[in-house]
């Protein structure tokens, strides 16, 4: 028998590939299970809830990470001086990274705000919120959110001053984290004022 041809090739074809998709696609969805990363212990798969206390409360620390904007480096002292960094386009960051439990790891949106603390304000630090949206990776006990660019606009206002950095997370089942830390960031542009 020839391979179809002529006018109405195209149908029957799409026909065929129907008949072929059809099958897989009934085969299920996928379930959370699906996606819980290979190493999930601090991934919270109970079946309860928060509030009957089978489901672990989710937990949050803010870090920073290394100068490639990998890892988890500890602010939780209050006495971090991270480095603002050039980025590649001309813009400057600090290298925020997040630590979660008990939340589920994929899809997960996480915000960074720094805020540059004054004795009676607390100043945004321009250009403001960044949002970032991803899945977490194991880091021991832990589950990372590594590398996140919190850019700085203008860095000579911040230098060498106490800064507050606030962390924000929600994953796709509505629990939220938040987290806080305190640094004094480094910068070894020049400052004219």
């Amino acid at each position: 028998m020839a391979p179809a041809s002529g006018r109405g090739a195209p149908l029957l074809w799409g026909w065929v590939a129907a008949a072929l998709v059809a099958p897989a696609l009934a085969t299920g969805c996928a379930t959370e299970a699906d996606f819980a990363p290979a190493d999930s212990a601090p991934y919270a798969q109970d079946t309860g809830t928060l509030e009957d206390g089978a489901i672990e409360q989710p937990q949050a620390e803010v870090g920073g990470a290394s100068e490639e904007g990998t890892d988890f480096v500890d602010w939780s002292s209050g006495s971090a001086e991270p480095a603002i960094t050039r980025g590649p386009q001309g813009g400057q960051h600090i290298w925020v990274s997040a630590h979660i439990r008990h939340v589920f790891p994929n899809k997960i949106r996480v915000a960074v705000t720094m805020y540059l603390e004054e004795t009676a304000t607390s100043i945004e630090v321009k250009p403001g919120r960044v949002e970032m949206t991803g899945n977490l990776k194991a880091d021991g006990d832990w589950l990372i959110y590594p590398g996140i660019a919190a850019f700085v606009k203008e860095p000579c206002k911040i230098k060498d001053r106490k800064v507050r950095v606030e962390l924000d997370v929600d994953d796709l089942y509505g629990r939220k984290v938040q987290a806080k830390a305190w640094i004094r960031p480094t910068w070894d542009g020049v400052c004219t004022q």
